[in-house]
């Protein structure tokens, strides 16, 4: 899952699996299949969600649907959207550990190449783990703010609705 983004930009410039069947059907059906499974799917089933819904996506496109049914299909390709970013909220949440670690290393490891002597600095491991700390924090508060930018379009989108 944490290439997910990578994963989906890579698999929206292929388009190998074959579309037969009602477009609008077959979003229900790769809905249904993520909101009752996507928690747990491995990259390889998240490029096969992203392969159907592109191939969906290109056969409304030749399809005449009336407003009413593309109100619909928005609505299904919203809540399908909105699964795929509760998951990769969900993944983001569990590799923050490894990230704040990793970026902390990373700053290091950048400011060696400078030939800055990041020894004379001392750091203690309590001080790394104190900035990995704070790293953290930084992630969540834009995880958050993700959130709250989410919610609001949400709201948005009532508003208008109504």
């Amino acid at each position: 899952m944490k290439n997910l983004i990578f994963v989906a930009l890579l698999l929206v410039l292929s388009l190998t699996v074959s579309c037969t069947s009602d477009p609008k059907d077959r979003l229900e059906n790769l809905l249904e299949r993520v909101e009752n499974n996507g928690n747990s799917f491995n990259e390889e089933e998240w490029e096969s969600v992203f392969n159907e819904l592109d191939c969906i996506e290109n056969e409304i496109d030749k399809k005449n649907y009336s407003k009413e049914e593309l109100r619909e299909i928005g609505r299904l390709k919203g809540r399908l959207l909105g699964c795929i970013t509760r998951t990769a909220l969900g993944d983001m949440q569990e590799q923050l550990t490894g990230l704040s670690a990793i970026l902390t290393g990373g700053l290091v490891g950048f400011l060696e190449a400078f030939d800055v002597d990041v020894n004379k600095y001392e750091l203690s491991d309590e001080e790394l783990e104190n900035i990995e700390m704070r790293l953290k924090d930084e992630i969540l508060k834009i995880r958050m703010e993700l959130k709250l930018g989410l919610e609001e379009a949400s709201k948005y989108v009532e508003d208008i609705a109504e």
